[in-house]
């Protein structure tokens, strides 16, 4: 992979849904409400991942699904036997669920320094969230990483992603 000049126009693929075409020089860029500062991608690898802290992108190992789920693995054989026993027949959406209210949410979302400790402090505070099965946990988690964390891949515009 070769590395990004401050000419280059790239593609920003943001929360793995959405695409936006971007110039470096132009020095900031706006989604969603957020803006934030480009010029750190100059010098980065095409494909590599950055997360939104402040106003900044910030360089990443890894998506922040995988980096979640990595977090989460235990015995292989504990998440087989607790799969077979768990389904969502029982599970009410009526908003109870979670035991944290937005303004504790804002608050965490200041103090935690990364978005994955944040889902996982919402995860945690979820009573239903145990009784789900593995499918519906990692919905849930997109759900959340989507809504409170933001994460760029940049990539090297062609004709496929442009079209």
């Amino acid at each position: 992979m070769t590395e990004i000049k401050p000419t280059d126009t790239v593609i920003l693929f943001i929360n793995n849904k959405n695409y936006s075409c971007i110039g470096i020089r132009e020095k900031t860029a706006r989604f969603s409400k957020k803006k934030f500062n480009i010029t750190n991608l100059v010098g980065k690898k095409y494909g590599s991942f950055f997360q939104l802290q402040g106003t900044a992108l910030v360089p990443c190992d890894q998506p922040l699904l995988q980096e979640f789920l990595q977090t989460q693995s235990a015995d292989p054989e504990q998440q087989l036997l607790a799969q077979q026993q768990r389904d969502n027949r029982n599970l009410k959406d009526n908003n109870s669920a979670q035991k944290l209210g937005q303004e504790e949410i804002v608050q965490l979302k200041g103090s935690v320094s990364s978005a994955t400790a944040l889902v996982k402090k919402i995860a945690e505070s979820s009573t239903t969230f145990q009784e789900k099965t593995a499918f519906s946990q990692e919905k849930y988690i997109k759900k959340k990483i989507n809504k409170h964390g933001f994460q760029v891949q940049v990539l090297r515009p062609s004709a496929q992603l442009l079209c």
